[in-house]
C-alpha cells in the first residue's frame, strides 16, 4: 500500500462536509422550533384578547337587553375569529410536537449481552 495524499484528503473532506451538513440541519430544525414556539405564544395572547372581547361584547349585549346573541353580527364575527385562532393554534402545536429537539439526548434501551444475571 502506498501513501495516497489525494485519497486521504478526499476522505477527510467528505467527513468534514458530512459533519457541517448535520450541524446545519440541526440548527435549521432548532430555529424552526423556536419560531413555532414564538408563533404559539403570539396566538395564545391573541386568543386570550379575543376571548376577552367576546366576553365584553356579550356582557354589553345582555345589559342592553339582547338575549339572542346569535343575531348580533359583531358577536358572530368575534366567535368565528376565536374559532379560527383555535384552529391555527392547534396546527402550530401539532407542528411543534412533530419536531425532534436536536439538543436533547435520546434515550436508548440497553440490552444485556454478557452476564445478564449479575453472576460472575
Amino acid at each position: 500500500m502506498t501513501f495516497d495524499l489525494r485519497n486521504n484528503l478526499n476522505q477527510v473532506s467528505e467527513i468534514f462536509v458530512t459533519a457541517v451538513k448535520k450541524t446545519a440541519d440541526s440548527a435549521m430544525q432548532y430555529s424552526n422550533l423556536v419560531f413555532s414556539l414564538y408563533g404559539i405564544k403570539q396566538l395564545q395572547k391573541y386568543k386570550q384578547q379575543t376571548s376577552i372581547d367576546v366576553g365584553v361584547h356579550a356582557t354589553r349585549l345582555l345589559q342592553e337587553g339582547t338575549f339572542d346573541l346569535s343575531q348580533d353580527a359583531t358577536f358572530s364575527e368575534l366567535t368565528a375569529r376565536s374559532n379560527d385562532i383555535e384552529q391555527e393554534l392547534l396546527k402550530h402545536e401539532n407542528k411543534k410536537n412533530s419536531f425532534d429537539n436536536p439538543f436533547k439526548a435520546k434515550k436508548t434501551s440497553s440490552v444485556c449481552t454478557t452476564n445478564c444475571q449479575g453472576k460472575e
